[in-house]
């Protein structure tokens, strides 16, 4: 199994565009574009994925704080890749984890 995570940056100067967090991982011969922008405690999470030239439909979902980290593994070993996401609140919230 073949794991690749290349986070390039989140929160600050390493922002590139208006993306706040930005993450390209692959697994399986899946690879996953995970990308979140937006201001204040409400970001954008946008997740692209594809095998080959085959694309996956892509992930648009609103999230409450700030997207801090993805990762991704064959959690129900069916020979496609779970992502799981986390996020940080902004306020004295906890943050959350989701997993698509």
């Amino acid at each position: 199994m073949r794991l690749h995570h290349n986070r390039i940056g989140s929160l600050g100067p390493w922002a590139i565009g208006s993306a706040l967090f930005r993450s390209n991982l692959s697994l399986q011969g899946v690879s996953i574009a995970v990308t979140a922008s937006g201001e204040g405690s409400i970001q954008q999470l946008n997740v692209k994925a594809r095998r080959g030239d085959k694309a996956f439909p892509s992930i648009q979902e609103t999230l409450e704080g700030r997207v801090v980290g993805a990762e991704v593994e064959d959690l129900n070993s069916d020979g496609l890749p779970d992502l799981s996401g986390g996020t940080r609140q902004v306020t004295s919230k906890p943050g959350r984890s989701t997993q698509f």
